[in-house]
């Protein structure tokens, strides 16, 4: 799971690694942005087993709650989950928690409570401290018990490839409660929440004050990074600075603040009726290297065709799938892990052992990983060039759209002024 992840999210940068070594009971925290994803990449983190406080609804089903039982999840029910036939009491669920703790166990909470596509920190559910607090009270505060808060800032979470910083704040000490728990349980529940909440908000990035300021945020991105490539922490940073000058736009003047919302969306708009990427675009004045794109081309294409099932599958189904957009990394990875990749390696292992004699198939199948990597290394290399070109053969076709894809794009441009 360690390597998969590695490969689906290959820059991952640790801040505060020293606290992921976890030495007694601990709960850990995190914001909520991808699914099972965030689940999973911190689980990978830390030095111990972690138990997992999990969605109701994901047990719906006799597989899915065979397998998620297996694999160390603790159903917790909401009023939104559909749980089907399965009954599902939350107070055993919490029981199961004060047992699992007090063996010295470790357990991952979502405390936004769902997935949400808004990048910001969203109000924590209170469970995570309801949990910690009466554990404690059950064995006299002698567990040693603490909350580690933990933020994700992905570069593009639903994307292979991308980047993401985790950021681990200071362990809290839960007996640190004790005496106001004793006193008031449900004033100490919301201290230990609202505590728990300062720190998120400090080592979550972004915090956008809605979804229309968030997808502003993101083409502004898009535009930035296309125009001036950056690192995963550079590039964070960036945006944290933009987000913040988006908000001071809205606060000093709002009609500024909404010409550039508008002019976003004239170019959005633009650029998908005429199908051009905003990468083409900026790449409109850099000279092609043909002659690197050209000798590239043949391995690339062998590449693609060795991973139509293993890679391109996945893609094609979450197309069709219908689910929300928060699901696509759990979805493509989940999918590609579990299925695509060993079938198409499996089954074009044993077509090659078909056709060619030993040690052929391994060296083939062997082969498969570095094809793939370099085939996504050709890719990522050649994507802006072949947008370019087809923007240059759209630009001579129609020369005014063009023209004011480009002024639309400079307009935009000189409101960041990063």
């Amino acid at each position: 799971m360690r390597l998969s992840l590695r490969l689906f999210y290959p820059h991952i940068r640790i801040h505060g690694a020293d606290r992921l070594s976890l030495h007694g009971p601990t709960l850990l925290v995190s914001n909520h942005p991808n699914t099972l994803m965030d689940a999973l990449i911190i689980a990978s983190l830390v030095n111990r087993q972690v138990y997992f406080l999990a969605n109701a609804g994901m047990f719906r089903y006799r597989f899915t709650r065979w397998f998620f039982s297996k694999t160390w999840s603790i159903p917790i029910k909401r009023s939104t989950d559909d749980t089907g036939k399965q009954v599902i009491n939350n107070e055993d669920s919490f029981a199961m928690c004060y047992q699992h703790l007090a063996g010295g166990g470790n357990l991952f909470i979502a405390v936004e409570g769902r997935s949400m596509q808004l990048r910001r920190l969203h109000p924590l559910r209170t469970g995570a401290a309801r949990i910690a607090l009466e554990t404690e009270k059950q064995h006299d505060y002698r567990l040693g018990i603490h909350i580690l808060p933990i933020g994700l800032n992905y570069q593009r979470p639903r994307r292979s490839g991308a980047g993401l910083v985790v950021e681990a704040g200071q362990p809290l000490r839960v007996s640190d409660w004790r005496h106001w728990y004793e006193k008031d349980p449900r004033d100490a529940v919301r201290s230990l929440t609202g505590v728990l909440e300062a720190q998120l908000e400090q080592l979550v990035y972004l915090h956008a004050e809605d979804d229309e300021q968030d997808v502003m945020l993101y083409r502004l991105e898009n535009m930035l990074q296309s125009q001036q490539p950056l690192a995963l922490e550079p590039y964070l940073l960036r945006s944290r600075k933009l987000l913040g000058q988006l908000q001071q736009l809205r606060q000093q003047s709002p009609d500024r603040y909404q010409q550039l919302e508008e002019a976003l969306e004239a170019y959005n708009k633009l650029r998908k009726e005429t199908k051009q990427h905003d990468l083409g675009i900026a790449y409109n004045d850099h000279p092609i290297p043909w002659l690197l794109l050209l000798s590239g081309f043949i391995p690339w294409l062998w590449s693609w065709l060795n991973h139509l099932i293993a890679y391109q599958l996945p893609r094609l189904a979450w197309r069709y799938s219908g689910l929300y957009p928060t699901y696509a990394a759990t979805f493509k990875f989940s999918v590609g892990l579990v299925l695509t990749f060993p079938l198409g390696y499996g089954l074009q292992y044993y077509l090659c052992s078909r056709w060619l004699p030993a040690p052929w198939p391994w060296v083939y199948l062997l082969s498969l990983p570095v094809l793939a990597v370099l085939g996504y290394k050709y890719a990522s290399f050649a994507r802006p060039y072949c947008y370019a070109w087809r923007f240059r053969r759209w630009q001579r076709t129609a020369p005014e759209a063009a023209r004011s894809l480009l002024r639309l794009r400079q307009t935009i441009l000189a409101h960041t002024r990063l």
